[in-house]
């Protein structure tokens, strides 16, 4: 597993956190962000995968690109 992750990603994975930390850590950020008590951060909401439309010969054309920020 840790091959797979330094191959796609160019890089060993740090294993001194766990997924279960690295969630809470994240929540925690957010809620002081919305909270207002950590300034220095700004969150914004991005479109997970491309949307967009299927055209002639069924193509997809993306009107949002993967990881765009919204609202486009």
């Amino acid at each position: 597993m840790n091959e797979k992750v330094t191959e796609l990603f160019e890089r060993k994975p740090l294993l001194r956190i766990t997924p279960d930390e690295a969630v809470a850590i994240g929540a925690a950020l957010l809620g002081a962000g919305l909270s207002g008590e950590l300034e220095e951060v700004s969150f914004v909401d991005v479109a997970p995968p491309s949307i967009g439309l299927r055209a002639a010969g069924d193509r997809f054309v993306p009107l949002i690109k993967k990881s765009g920020t919204l609202p486009a």
